[in-house]
């Protein structure tokens, strides 16, 4: 096993129910209404989707691009503290699988300037050799184009990386590719991870998981 390939959202950082408190505030303050099960259905998602939903659920209704320049006006560039979200035992597992040798991926439905903030923010970029983001290839997840995409700039064989997901789209992504799975247990959001080839409470039952089943 030569290459560990991550999600961002909810994997590295847990910002899925900030995104949702953010986004109940948002429509609250358009006299708009939306609930925690219609904000179940963003998790993971493109960015497509998600201003395509938002726009579908607005009364009235407003196209993608009006939902984006609506939702854009309204947050400006800053939306989250990335350094106040780090997933626990983020920077303990990643200069351990470093030291095994093992080639660090990002692959992210979010845009690289995100992902590159969140790493940055959080003091974790030199860790990574590759970072992809969902803007980069022609179809977002569940579509395995992402993890091809992220397997290729690797450099690795399909039987030597194992991808960590937590959301549904995501494993199913990664498992299309061809990739070995764990999920991240999140029982929050009402996400099926049963496609997932194991899951782990956190990252660190992740790591133990992945040295006692590659042997490492």
């Amino acid at each position: 096993m030569k290459s560990v390939i991550f999600d961002m959202d909810g994997v590295l950082i847990d910002s899925e129910a900030m995104y949702q408190y953010l986004l109940i505030d948002f429509f609250h303050q358009y006299g708009q209404k939306i609930t925690l099960q219609q904000c179940n259905i963003f998790v993971g998602c493109s960015d497509a989707f998600f201003y395509e939903k938002l726009g579908e659920l607005w009364n009235p209704t407003k196209s993608e691009k009006e939902m984006r320049d609506l939702y854009h006006a309204y947050f400006g560039e800053e939306q989250l503290d990335y350094g106040t979200l780090l997933n626990p035992h983020v920077k303990y597992i990643l200069p351990k699988m470093k030291q095994k040798g093992i080639q660090l991926a990002i692959a992210s439905s979010s845009s690289k300037k995100d992902i590159l903030k969140m790493a940055k923010s959080n003091e974790i970029l030199t860790y990574f050799d590759q970072i992809v983001s969902g803007h980069e290839v022609p179809y977002s997840k569940p579509d395995p184009a992402i993890y091809l995409e992220a397997i290729h700039r690797l450099g690795a064989a399909k039987k030597e990386c194992v991808v960590i997901e937590d959301s549904s789209v995501g494993i199913q992504a990664a498992k299309q590719a061809g990739l070995y799975v764990i999920a991240k247990r999140e029982v929050r959001f009402h996400m099926d991870q049963s496609q997932a080839d194991f899951v782990a409470d956190d990252l660190l039952q992740a790591w133990l998981h992945i040295q006692e089943r590659f042997q490492l």
